[in-house]
């Protein structure tokens, strides 16, 4: 009974604020798990065999039994054509994760496993880097600008960003949400 009186004496200017704030903590979490990765100096291979060990190692991990690839662009072509720095998505084989050398680390890879095991990388990609990479451009210069409170009020782009907070929490906790 308290807390409900307690409810009735509060601005309606707080549950806005409230409100505004529920859709914008995965954004912020994860752009905080973000920097917080960027400091965290995790593994990163430094060579393709050692991110196919972990790759293994983070597959079984998280339970997954399939094949997973990773395609591998050993110039950053796929960061400075797309301005993307990883991305799981599907080709004829199965899941792929497409990465630049310079951002493959245990993280990046613990993040990208984490949708495939959520998602399945529903999404297309080629068989090869660059056919992956010309999709994904494509992809990329066909999508509508957006202001920056789209989040606030695109279902589709909410949910997103929630996909990769718990992505972002799984990479570096392993919490799975």
């Amino acid at each position: 009974i308290y807390i409900m009186d307690f409810l009735k004496n509060i601005d309606p200017l707080v549950y806005v604020y409230l409100g505004v704030a529920s859709f914008m903590l995965p954004a912020v979490v994860g752009m905080a798990t973000r920097l917080t990765a960027f400091y965290v100096h995790n593994h990163q291979p430094t060579i393709r065999e050692e991110a196919y060990q972990v790759l293994e190692e983070e597959k079984t991990e998280l339970g997954i039994n399939s094949k997973v690839g990773i395609q591998i662009s050993e110039d950053d072509e796929l960061k400075r054509r797309t301005h993307i720095q990883a991305i799981a998505r599907h080709n004829n084989e199965g899941p792929v994760i497409i990465t630049n050398r310079s951002d493959l680390t245990r993280i990046l890879i613990r993040h990208e496993l984490y949708h495939i095991a959520r998602d399945g990388g529903r999404d297309e990609a080629g068989n090869t880097l660059e056919e992956s990479i010309y999709i994904l451009e494509r992809e990329v210069r066909n999508l509508p600008s957006r202001p920056l409170f789209a989040l606030m009020v695109d279902w589709r782009q909410w949910k997103q960003a929630y996909s990769e907070f718990r992505a972002d929490v799984y990479a570096l906790a392993g919490l799975r949400l």
